[in-house]
């Protein structure tokens, strides 16, 4: 169920995917999501409501602006499907012609002198604030911080031609909000950079350490869930299937050649330390290469109190005292046995 779920969602998206993985950059995959997702959506909504008379009033004026509007985004759209242009130039185009159109339509309502045509001033208000809002998601600091300049100036000059009170009056309240969203686009803006910059330094050094062992990234990842976990054969087949003949020749001749030098090394400590039990030759074998109980512990899988009691047996079964120390007494028994 889950997985037809995904489908069904996944495929009205297939055109817009597509759209999304011509750019690298994290940043350029933002900017072009909110216009697929956001922008364009909302500015399709926006105009197809005035077209049927839902919003605004339905003067001609309104008319002719939406629908330049509309072809003035199709044709830096299509530029932008054609290559002809890159999206964060389609990007600015699209915030920069919202901001232009709606400004028109402000000042043109200041020179109708009627409370709906103040009213709507107002409600341009609010949608050139969510125009700076897109900027600012889309990390176009000098651009937002122009926005709202000029958003202050067209709202102060319509106010002016009005001379409405409350017009007036909200003109410190947008001039803080704007100032506000200025210092907080241009902070997210500065972070968004940062990250990028941290983003790209990440891969090009994965890059160069790929490059350096001569390994795909799958390869890695098989190598280190190899070196991380316990698998079952099927498991361990499936991983090994994941690394190139050379790699998996190479892996396999060397655990073999470790292993057969642990195996002899055991050998000889049970020849010479033939009272240890196999579990004890193991610590011996590890006391002698010069591991330390947290080391011990580890590379067996056991507890302290488990490694420290099979210690103390050692040392009665070789017939220490108290104050010899485990190392040196393996190390010279093993050396006068020779």
């Amino acid at each position: 169920m889950k997985n037809t779920m995904t489908r069904l969602f996944r495929q009205p998206l297939g055109p817009f995917r597509k759209w999304l993985r011509r750019e690298h950059s994290l940043l350029d995959r933002q900017r072009l999501a909110l216009l697929l997702f956001c922008y364009i959506p909302f500015l399709l909504l926006g105009v197809a409501a005035n077209f049927l008379g839902l919003t605004e009033p339905s003067a001609p004026f309104f008319y002719y602006t939406h629908t330049l509007l509309v072809f003035s985004a199709a044709v830096f759209l299509v530029l932008y499907y054609r290559r002809k242009i890159s999206i964060t130039i389609c990007f600015a185009a699209f915030i920069i012609i919202g901001q232009t159109i709606l400004s028109v339509e402000m000042i043109y309502c200041a020179f109708q002198g009627t409370l709906y045509y103040d009213m709507l001033i107002m409600a341009n208000m609010v949608l050139l604030s969510l125009n700076a809002l897109v900027a600012t998601a889309g990390m176009m600091k000098r651009v937002s911080v122009l926005l709202g300049i000029a958003t202050l100036f067209i709202y102060i000059l319509c106010a002016w031609i009005t001379g409405d009170e409350i017009l007036n009056s909200f003109v410190i309240v947008f001039i803080l909000v704007f100032l506000f969203s200025s210092v907080i686009g241009g902070w997210v803006a500065n972070s968004m950079g940062h990250l990028e910059h941290e983003n790209e330094d990440y891969k090009k050094g994965e890059k160069e350490l790929l490059h350096i062992l001569r390994l795909k990234r799958d390869e890695v990842k098989a190598f280190v869930a190899l070196a991380l976990e316990h698998h079952t054969s099927d498991g361990t087949q499936v991983l090994l299937e994941q690394l190139d003949t050379k790699s998996k020749h190479n892996l396999v001749a060397n655990v073999e050649a470790y292993l057969k030098t642990r195996d002899t090394d055991l050998t000889v400590i049970a020849q010479k330390f033939p009272e240890l039990t196999p579990s004890e030759r193991e610590i011996c074998r590890l006391i002698l290469q010069g591991k330390k109980l947290y080391d011990i512990c580890r590379i067996l899988g056991k507890n302290e109190s488990n490694v420290n009691s099979q210690r103390a047996n050692m040392r009665k079964k070789l017939g220490l005292q108290p104050a010899d120390n485990l190392q040196k007494a393996l190390q010279q028994r093993l050396e006068e046995t020779v």
